[in-house]
């Protein structure tokens, strides 16, 4: 069963729709940035149902170039604690993410550490 709509959170990038303590929709337009961050107790799973992602990463406190892969409509991937992640839209994307603690704002807040550099730029 669907479940309503928690709470929406709307800015330049698009959208993030709360639909439970751990799973939001996002809705992201394109030539827009987001994440640029890590978490330390927490990863998540997120799945592309249109557009893809750009997605760097590498690991918290690593000093080598981030891997880059191109996830398309239909992927699912996992980020693990601990690693630093950006994702870059080329085009209009919708996706779902889902985490294995709670990310109400107050947790996600706590779990959540952005990053002091440009991941797309190492």
């Amino acid at each position: 069963m669907f479940k309503p709509i928690i709470k929406e959170f709307r800015d330049d990038r698009g959208k993030i729709q709360i639909l439970d303590d751990n799973f939001i929709r996002i809705e992201t337009f394109a030539n827009k940035i987001r994440a640029s961050h890590y978490h330390k107790k927490f990863g998540h799973w997120c799945v592309v149902v249109s557009g893809n992602i750009e997605y760097y990463e590498r690991k918290t406190g690593s000093n080598s170039k981030p891997f880059i892969t191109i996830y398309k409509s239909g992927s699912v991937f996992y980020t693990p604690k601990m690693y630093d992640h950006l994702m870059k839209f080329n085009v209009n994307t919708l996706f779902y993410c889902w985490s294995d603690g709670k990310r109400d704002q107050k947790s996600y807040c706590r779990d959540t550490f952005k990053l002091n550099y440009d991941l797309t730029k190492i």
